[in-house]
């Protein structure tokens, strides 16, 4: 991660940011920039999308992102790539599962007012689970957490401040789990099975360490 500091890189003096840009995008020969895009209408984080100039046999086209989050007159560079495709890689953060589309947003999952980035990593399982990456906001900083992976279908849960997931276990149930943000990790707290059909749910709570 790289930290630049810019006088003025709002709308109004886009050159500081180009420059930023130009001196953080390093590509070679096998790739190019892909797209430029803004992640949210204050425009406070710009994504540059790269991608391979050819597609390598059984990967993803898409290569890497470039994001730069615009806060007063400090430019933050993040920089995320993703490991191959091949099975091998499956353990390894930031794995892309399939029908990835690395759609990329602006999200607060830690309920303390600050927007952290979250990155589709495509489908997985039997079921095609969505999976997330997350990059945290904490004192400034974008922090990659690999805990939010484990989280399966993620939803923000406002009113209770937490973060709820679910899994399809076949034709006969569905289990939801309740997550915890704590001391920098998101911690599972709750597990609850429903049988499809049924009323009656069995519950198993686990108390975060």
């Amino acid at each position: 991660m790289v930290v630049c500091m810019a006088a003025g890189c709002g709308e109004k003096d886009g050159g500081e940011l180009r420059e930023v840009v130009g001196k953080s995008v390093v590509l070679d020969e096998t790739a190019e920039v892909e797209s430029y895009e803004w992640l949210d209408e204050r425009k406070t984080c710009l994504r540059v999308k790269v991608q391979y100039v050819e597609k390598p046999e059984g990967e993803y086209r898409h290569k890497e992102d470039y994001f730069f989050f615009l806060e007063g007159d400090q430019i933050q560079v993040l920089y995320v790539n993703y490991p191959g495709k091949d099975y091998e890689n499956i353990g390894k953060d930031r794995y892309v599962w399939d029908a990835c589309d690395f759609d990329a947003y602006l999200e607060d999952v830690t309920f303390d007012g600050h927007k952290d980035l979250l990155i589709s990593l495509g489908h997985g399982g039997v079921h095609g689970t969505c999976i997330f990456a997350a990059y945290i906001y904490r004192d400034g900083i974008y922090e990659y957490e690999r805990s939010f992976e484990e989280i399966p279908n993620y939803e923000v849960d406002k009113e209770q401040e937490c973060i709820r997931g679910q899994n399809v276990n076949g034709a006969d149930s569905v289990t939801f789990f309740r997550y915890a943000y704590n001391q920098n990790k998101f911690v599972k707290v709750e597990e609850s099975t429903v049988s499809v059909g049924e009323t009656d749910t069995e519950n198993v709570t686990r108390n975060s360490e």
